[in-house]
């Protein structure tokens, strides 16, 4: 195929006039402005907090040296959580993981199910589940 024939796809061209890799500015191409896309670095004002953010979370549950300190989140099926909806944690040390079905990803689904897993633990709850962290999705 000759060189002539050849195109470059545009994604490919804007990534190498912002790489500077190409004799032209990105001011010369008016719309390689449009195309890059800044986000803003402050946080969302009216964001809803709903409990203690993942920052505030004990040093000892990010570094991984002690077992009891759990990750959740919920797991939703195609359909957009009509089929199956699953609780899921993950003991951050050793990586165990626990599924738990629910009836939906709301907060009382939730709640539900966690207490069937305080339930089934009963007084060896407290020493397995240390800490668990969610995300506030």
């Amino acid at each position: 195929m000759p060189a002539s024939a050849m195109l470059v796809c545009t994604h490919t061209l804007y990534n190498e006039v912002w790489a500077g890799s190409l004799d032209l500015s990105v001011t010369e191409l008016p719309e390689a402005m449009k195309r890059k896309q800044h986000k803003d670095s402050k946080p969302r004002e009216h964001k809803k907090n709903f409990g203690t953010d993942i920052s505030q979370r004990p040093e000892i549950a990010a570094l991984r040296i002690e077992e009891g300190h759990w990750e959740s989140d919920t797991v939703v099926g195609k359909r957009a959580g009509k089929e199956a909806v699953v609780l899921s944690l993950l003991e951050k040390k050793t990586e165990n993981y626990i599924a738990i079905r629910t009836s939906g990803k709301d907060a009382d689904s939730v709640l539900n199910a966690m207490q069937s897993l305080r339930e089934e633990f009963g007084d060896k709850f407290s020493q397995v589940f240390k800490t668990i962290t969610v995300d506030n999705g």
